[in-house]
């Protein structure tokens, strides 16, 4: 009995004391139902700094806590958003009927949290902390839990809070602290149907701006000059990865800092979409950028500092830019379309409708009504990318409507010109008839014209021939007439001493007999020298008019060059009296002899030498002070460190040289810078196909005014 009686003094005191704490602080949030729409707990909350279990008690006076109302941003309430943990308490008045009952708590906040209700701690979120390395945030939106009432009247919800100021936390215009008790079924459903309705929405964009960005993107690809496509796809691919990005920021549980970062990313994004998109713009209509365009890029760049510097209006900074952006953007396409540029109207439709439902969805987000201000953004965020859509549709099918009506023009065009070619191609056919005869007819005649240019060719190479002949003739009856002197002047020597010798035969004087003998002999030997000599010098001219046989055979090079430089000499001499040059040679004696057909070579010398000559004698009768004519002829052996030894003949003279502006047609056929008469201009022609016959090299070496080197190379095989 004692006992009962003494629970009893107990519970009366407990009751009293909540009736003295209510009465002593006078805020008491009562409690009497719970509508549809729930309860928001908006005011009689009481925040201290610092940290104690025992303020989760409900027997706690709180009378000297601050007053404060969660709802507003967290940086109109300095005393919460200080370093280190503090509390919020509120004193509820639950009507009878809640006793007991489960609901639902809706939280709204950013930061690391224990809930307490009546003392005990009921949830968590995160890890409460002084320490910013050891605190752990969260950021919720309208997030539901169950909550069970107690079983008396005044009950009290505690909160312990901490949010650390090196958390990059940015106030995008939600509460600080934000507390609704609501139906726990009505809460869910209306939980999932928002965030059902915000994933759809998000969903619907992706979707869209995903797959047109990448189109437009292979647009551009394909037809390089439309760079406008380029700026589109970038526009609708920076607005599909800011909502991406967006949405990941938003998901339960990220932390407050990682959540904001994402946020602020998805920002930058949606500013470069937005530059990106009228740029494209400009491009579009070929307009230069305005000052305006200027203004928002500026204004673009400033909307990421406004929000981590200016709190709240930063948050609608971005909301406004979109409509400024797309101000501009109409007038570029209104000036378009009044100019008749086509399909721009639907661009201008599409702005008009963006420009309405965005502002609207502004209106209703300062009203508060943050779940339509959602719809009418996420709306107005599909309007760009649906009017994209239809007009680069409408280009398309003007462009295939053209390309329609160009093939319907063409296909007219083609049978008109396959009845004409039809026509042409009776006229063609009669006219090849003629033509054909007329074909074989000249044919006949050119035929005729090459036989006879052939048969010209051939003559003009003979006499190129026989013009060296002619050379060599006088210079050969010079060579032939000493050994013919010699054989003349020992003959009759030889006469004499017959006569001598019969004499002292008769006189019986045997031994001037023999000495007389033995001078016969003697002179019969350099008869027959000289004889030979004669047929050698005949045997050699036989050689140099006859045709060349192409039998290679090894030559000595310096009797072969020693030879010709003085039968050539002698034969332009013999022509022309005046012809006086030094001749000089510089033999190589350590070359052997060279695989060569000899009548060719000889000829390539001779022509060379004939030139030479020829060069000096004109200089000489330039009479300039000084000059004395000179040609040299020298050979020596190639043995390069690389290999392929060789046989080099050098003709130089001191002549006029030969000018640059004609060095590259001296081999050519006829080609000839003699005077009319004296030249057919085939010698050096001819003299290159030899050299290059017999598989040597020849070319030029020449100083206009100081004279010119004709060099032959031949392989020692």
């Amino acid at each position: 009995m004692k006992n009962k009686i003494i629970l009893l003094y107990i519970h009366f005191c407990f009751i009293g004391i909540q009736l003295f704490a209510q009465q002593s602080t006078g805020k008491i949030f009562r409690l009497d139902s719970l509508p549809e729409e729930g309860v928001l707990l908006d005011k009689s909350w009481k925040f201290h700094a610092g940290d104690s279990l025992s303020w989760a008690n409900p027997l706690y006076n709180d009378m000297a806590w601050q007053p404060v109302n969660p709802l507003l941003p967290l940086y109109r309430l300095p005393e919460i958003k200080q370093p280190g943990i503090g509390w919020l308490r509120l004193i509820l008045q639950v009507d009878s009927s809640l006793y007991n009952k489960t609901i639902a708590i809706v939280l709204t906040f950013a930061g690391a949290t224990e809930i307490y209700l009546n003392g005990k701690s009921i949830y968590r979120f995160g890890k409460v902390s002084e320490n910013y390395k050891e605190e752990q945030t969260c950021l919720f939106f309208n997030r539901p839990f169950s909550l069970k009432l107690g079983d008396h009247s005044i009950q009290t919800l505690a909160i312990r809070y901490s949010l650390h100021p090196q958390n990059r936390y940015i106030n995008f215009g939600q509460p600080s602290m934000k507390v609704v008790l609501k139906d726990i079924n009505r809460a869910f459903i209306d939980y999932i149907t928002v965030q059902g309705g915000y994933t759809n929405r998000r969903s619907i964009q992706l979707s869209i701006y995903l797959p047109l960005g990448l189109l437009l993107l292979f647009l551009f690809l394909a037809f390089r000059i439309q760079n406008e496509y380029l700026y589109f796809g970038i526009f609708c691919l920076c607005m599909f990865l800011g909502m991406l990005i967006h949405i990941i920021a938003l998901r339960p549980f990220v932390t407050v800092t990682f959540s904001n970062t994402l946020v602020l990313t998805s920002y930058i994004f949606y500013i470069s979409g937005a530059m990106f998109f009228l740029n494209g713009t400009y491009i579009l209509h070929k307009q230069k950028k305005s000052w305006i365009y200027y203004i928002l890029l500026l204004y673009g760049l400033l909307i990421v500092p406004a929000h981590l510097f200016i709190n709240s209006w930063g948050y609608f900074s971005l909301f406004f830019y979109f409509p400024l952006t797309i101000l501009d953007f109409l007038r570029l396409n209104i000036k378009a379309a009044r100019s008749g540029r086509q399909g721009a109207w639907i661009l201008v439709i599409t702005g008009i409708l963006f420009f309405i439902i965005i502002i609207c969805g502004i209106f209703l987000l300062i009203a508060g009504n943050r779940q339509l201000s959602d719809l009418f953004n996420a709306i107005a965020f599909i309007i760009p990318a649906i009017g994209l859509s239809l007009f680069i549709s409408g280009e398309f099918a003007r462009t295939g409507f053209s390309l329609q009506q160009r093939v319907k023009e063409v296909e007219g065009l083609s049978l008109k010109t396959i009845i004409q070619e039809k026509e042409k191609q009776q006229i063609l056919t009669s006219q090849n008839e003629t033509l054909e005869k007329q074909v074989n007819e000249r044919t006949a005649a050119l035929k005729q014209s090459l036989d006879e240019l052939k048969s010209t060719q051939s003559q003009l190479i003979q006499s190129e021939k026989m013009a060296s002949l002619g050379e060599l003739t006088a210079g050969i009856a010079h060579e032939i007439q000493n050994p013919l002197n010699f054989v003349n002047n020992f003959s009759e020597v030889s006469a004499e001493l017959i006569k001598e010798m019969v004499d002292e035969v008769d006189k019986g004087n045997t031994e001037e007999v023999k000495a007389i003998a033995n001078d016969l002999v003697q002179n019969l030997e350099k008869i027959n020298h000289h004889g030979k000599r004669a047929d050698a010098i005949v045997k050699g001219m036989l050689q140099h008019s006859r045709t060349s046989t192409g039998q290679k055979k090894p030559t000595d090079i310096n009797a072969l060059c020693d030879e010709y430089l003085r039968l050539s000499y002698h034969g332009l001499r013999a022509k022309d009296k005046s012809l006086n040059a030094t001749i000089k040679t510089d033999f190589d004696n350590s070359l052997e002899k060279v695989n060569i057909i000899p009548q060719d070579i000889g000829r390539v010398v001779m022509n060379l030498l004939t030139n030479a000559f020829y060069a000096v004698n004109e200089k000489n009768k330039m009479n300039i002070p000084g000059y004395e004519p000179n040609v040299t002829v020298s050979t020596r052996l190639l043995n390069p460190p690389s290999g392929g030894r060789g046989a080099e003949i050098r003709v130089t003279d001191n002549g006029n040289g030969i000018p640059q502006k004609i060095l590259d047609k001296v081999f050519q056929p006829f080609f000839t810078t003699k005077p009319t008469g004296q030249g057919t201009g085939l010698g050096l022609s001819l003299s290159y196909d030899i050299v290059k016959a017999n598989g040597g090299e020849l070319k030029v070496e020449t100083k206009e005014g100081e004279g010119s080197t004709f060099i032959i190379i031949l392989p020692i095989v």
